[in-house]
């Protein structure tokens, strides 16, 4: 006999979850769409060439960088993450894995079935 799936004990990964290393991913995102446009217009609106690039500009373009990099780390951590989850037979993160039930990922406790899971996909109209 089976047993239900809010009764089985998940052996859940140590060290941050997928959710967990996702959550700052939107805010930063946005900070670097930002910075991004107020590099490029801070570079033409101070008349720089590409000899005459003032200090503020390259630090700039350091924040900017520094925050690509941030982003892509994160990015890259969440999704091994989520990877490491569905090898064990659960999912953190609402959009990924919807055949696997969605776990907390600080109790363990399941949030929703895969049942449930797919029928919000139905309803939403998305065909992943």
């Amino acid at each position: 006999m089976v047993r239900p799936i809010e009764t089985q004990n998940f052996e859940v990964i140590r060290g941050p979850s997928a959710r967990e290393w996702a959550t700052p991913l939107g805010r930063l995102s946005w900070s670097l769409l930002g910075l991004t446009a107020a590099t490029v217009v801070a570079y033409f609106a101070s008349g720089a060439t590409a000899a005459t690039v003032p200090v503020w500009v390259y630090a700039l373009i350091a924040l900017t960088l520094l925050d690509y990099v941030a982003v892509l780390f994160l990015v890259f951590a969440a999704l091994t993450a989520a990877m490491r989850e569905s090898k064990r037979g659960y999912s953190t993160m609402a959009g990924f894995h919807h055949e696997l039930p969605l776990l907390n990922p600080r109790t363990a406790e399941v949030l929703k079935t895969p049942g449930e899971r797919q029928a919000e996909i139905g309803r939403s109209g998305n065909t992943r």
